[in-house]
């Protein structure tokens, strides 16, 4: 295990495909970069942020977690949970690598159930996470 505290933290092809391209679209230049860049920053530090109210964990299985983080884009005034966007990500304890799964807009993945259409997209898209977790 390393001695460094931080997380390698990587955003999966299906997440960059599917969602982070329409962030960027949406809030372009400085606003989105920053925003990507703190959330990156923020679950590298997972260990403690997870002691906050923007994160919670959903499943746990040994040294593995799946996460949804509740995050806002840089200079806007909604609260994390607010603004209605989210991510999922896969946390590996032993690694310490994350994988962010997901990363959507409650507008895209709409009530009242955003927790089985995330469900139903990790089982499609990331196999082995739902494997693991038996989603």
């Amino acid at each position: 295990m390393s001695t460094n505290d931080s997380y390698q933290v990587q955003v999966t092809s299906f997440a960059e495909t599917h969602y982070l391209k329409a962030f960027a679209k949406r809030y372009k230049g400085s606003q989105w970069d920053f925003t990507l860049r703190s959330i990156l920053l923020d679950l590298s530090k997972i260990d403690e942020f997870i002691k906050t109210d923007k994160i919670e964990t959903i499943h746990v299985s040994g040294q593995n977690l799946i996460v949804k983080q509740y995050f806002r884009i840089a200079l806007t005034k909604d609260s994390a949970k607010a603004s209605g966007y989210r991510l999922i990500a896969h946390v590996d304890k032993l690694s310490r690598s994350i994988d962010i799964l997901l990363m959507y807009s409650k507008n895209e993945i709409c009530a009242p159930h955003e927790t089985t259409k995330w469900r139903e997209l990790i089982k499609a898209n990331h196999k082995d996470v739902a494997e693991r977790f038996g989603l």
